[in-house]
Order: structure tokens, then C-alpha cells, then sequence
């Protein structure tokens, strides 16, 4: 801790050492402080290392749980600084309940089961897809919502919920207005793929004017874009 306090960028910080050497609980309470000051420093590979050491450190069996706890500490505060530490949350969660610190093992369970939920969502849309069971692929959307997951408008197509697909493509539009190009662009060939499944034949039509006199789009990837995937689910 006072090593942290001697190499920090940030002069206040470093005013601290005397102080913090003659008193030990200062030191203490300026571990976070002084971590995030020397941290915002390094290089990406200085962070892993740093990471790596910090993670080594939290496995130790012998390590004390006033320790421990006070390591979870700065988890957390580098967390809520928007600068996480690079360790899984599911050894995060584990420590935690290692050291009896229940409120914070329950959130870092929560966030392992939201981040797996997330990931395995759109492979179960798919598999569920090529099986042909609608039901199954829509009750894993409707379970995703439920777990406070935003569902990504490709699960809507793959489900062929087109109505729905063609609503959030029409929030996106609105919200990338004055954006990147090619954002609209993949915005735009989104609703053109929408209203082509529901047969919104004039308003695909002037969407696709409007796309085909823009210089930025590319006619050709354009054209096989508009194709819906191979075993997209016919709406019901």
C-alpha cells in the first residue's frame, strides 16, 4: 500500500506517505485511491501483468479475510470507476463467498449468470431455429427478457418476428441519425429486409430509392444483404 502511495502520478497522493506511515490505517484508506491513480498509467500489458499479480494474490488460501475483503474492496471501486479489473466474475463471486461477503458474491453471481445468459441466447434462437420449434426459440427470448437481457434485433429476424425486427431497426434509425454512415446504411438494409417479409412492398420501395441514390451504399452487398438466412422461421 505505501509502495502505491510512493509511485503515484498524483501528487496529493504522494503528499500522503509520511502521514500514512505513521498512521497505517491511512494507508488503508487510500489503497483505491492510489491503485486507480497507478493503474490509469500502465500500459495495457503493465495491466495485465498488474491484473495477473492481484488475481495470483486473491487465490491464496492462506490470505486472511479482512484481506481478502479488502482486495474485493477494490474490485468493486475500480468496477464503479468504469476500469474493472480483468479477473472473471465468476472467481470474483467465489471469493466472495469465501470471505462471507454475501452481498457481494450475490452480485457478482448475478452478473456471471446475465453475461452467460447473453451469450448462449442467440445459440439457442439458432439451434432452436434449425429445429424448427418456434416455441422453444421464442420461450428463450421471452426467459432472456425476464433476465433483464436486451434482446438484439437479429434474434427478432431469426424468430421472424419481422414486426418487431422492423420496430427496433425504426428506434435505431431515429437514434443514428447524424451518425456514422455505415450504421444507417446497416439500419437501412435491415428494415429493407423487414418490410420485404411482410410485404410492405411501397415503403420498401421508396426506402430502397432513397438507398440506391446513396453514394455510400454498395449496390451489389446491398442486393445479397436483402436475402433473408437460410432457415429464418416463416412468421405466423
Amino acid at each position: 500500500m505505501l509502495e502505491l502511495l510512493r509511485v503515484s502520478p498524483a501528487q496529493p497522493l504522494r503528499a500522503c506517505l509520511l502521514p500514512a506511515q505513521a498512521y497505517p490505517p491511512l494507508a488503508q484508506e487510500l489503497l483505491n485511491a492510489a491503485f486507480l491513480s497507478c493503474w490509469s498509467q500502465l500500459t495495457p500489458d503493465g495491466c495485465g501483468l498488474l491484473a495477473a499479480a492481484v488475481e495470483a494474490a486473491l487465490e491464496r488460501e492462506s490470505m486472511p479475510p479482512a484481506v481478502l475483503q479488502k482486495m474485493l474492496n477494490l474490485a468493486d471501486f475500480m468496477e464503479l470507476h468504469l476500469q474493472p479489473l480483468p479477473i472473471p466474475v465468476r472467481k470474483l463471486g467465489s471469493l466472495a463467498e469465501r470471505c462471507q461477503a454475501y452481498a457481494k458474491a450475490a452480485h457478482y453471481r448475478e452478473m456471471s449468470f446475465t453475461h452467460a445468459a447473453f451469450r448462449h441466447a442467440a445459440s439457442l434462437i439458432s439451434i432452436n431455429n434449425q429445429l424448427q420449434l418456434p416455441e422453444a426459440a421464442a420461450g428463450v427470448l421471452a426467459f432472456s427478457r425476464d433476465l433483464g437481457v436486451e434482446p438484439r434485433v437479429s434474434w427478432y429476424e431469426k424468430l421472424g418476428r419481422w414486426s418487431d425486427a422492423l420496430a427496433a431497426y425504426d428506434r435505431m434509425s431515429q437514434s443514428a441519425e447524424g451518425g456514422a454512415a455505415g450504421g444507417s446504411i446497416a439500419v437501412r438494409l435491415g428494415s429493407m429486409r423487414c418490410l420485404h417479409a411482410l410485404g410492405e412492398w411501397r415503403r420498401l420501395c421508396q426506402l430502397a430509392s432513397e438507398a440506391w441514390l446513396d453514394p455510400a451504399l454498395d449496390a451489389s452487398g446491398g442486393e445479397s444483404t436483402l436475402t433473408p438466412a437460410p432457415g429464418s422461421l416463416h412468421p405466423s
